[in-house]
């Protein structure tokens, strides 16, 4: 390194160290350990949670196809459902009267459902419902009639899609193949950090010690002339 290099960063030095002190003025200094510079760059660098929040939707995209293979249970229930119709019934002595009649129906379904490995499944079935049925007789003096009925019902099912491709197990499959590289470009996302602040604490702690070195050079080189 020449003299006038040398100068050049003892110039740089100086002033650098003069902007650091005015800047700080009114605030407290504080000092960067190696690790702490590694703690807030994986923190808060935009690359690492770009890649973090990548993992995690993909995560929940390889949950989502894996619990396409859990067993399911699916309940529904349908509401008190009430219907009332009127027919007209024709006198030939006056004017027509109306039988009416009422129906409400309570019940619901219950299916159970396991999944095969090749894509098809199991499935048991269970219906239930109640119909209560109410008829009012005009001619009759409008007399009712009522009828209380519960029906229940119970079947087991096979489905097996052939002559195709297993849908299921290639979602599984893509989705865990894109879990794993959200994985590894997370893990290269940090490390590509950890080696940058890497090579910046270097490279200070090389302009340092190159400083001291010529500073030392520069007191010695002082001397001799004073001598």
């Amino acid at each position: 390194m020449n003299k006038q290099s040398v100068c050049k960063l003892v110039i740089f030095v100086l002033v650098s160290r003069l902007f650091l002190v005015t800047s700080v003025t009114a605030q407290q200094v504080r000092t960067l350990t190696y690790e702490d510079a590694i703690e807030i760059a994986l923190n808060r660098s935009y690359t690492v949670k770009s890649y973090e929040a990548n993992l995690q939707a993909m995560e929940h995209f390889y949950d989502y196809y894996k619990a396409q293979f859990k067993p399911r249970i699916d309940f529904s229930m349908f509401a008190p459902s009430l219907q009332e119709n009127v027919s007209p019934i024709q006198r030939t002595d006056g004017l027509p009267v109306y039988n009416s009649t009422g129906t409400m129906q309570l019940g619901g379904n219950l299916r159970f459902t396991y999944m095969l490995p090749t894509g098809g499944n199991f499935a048991l079935s269970s219906q239930m419902y109640r119909e209560n049925l109410k008829t009012v007789l005009a001619m009759q003096n409008y007399k009712e009639l009522k009828t209380d009925q519960a029906y229940s019902s119970l079947s087991l099912s096979f489905d097996q899609p052939i002559f195709t491709t297993n849908t299921l197990r290639e979602n599984l499959e893509e989705a865990r193949f894109r879990y794993e590289q959200s994985s590894s470009q997370f893990t290269r996302g940090q490390m590509d950090i950890i080696y940058s602040v890497t090579e910046g604490f270097y490279t200070l702690y090389r302009a340092t010690r190159e400083v001291e070195i010529t500073q030392e050079k520069l007191n010695n080189s002082e001397e001799e002339l004073h001598d």
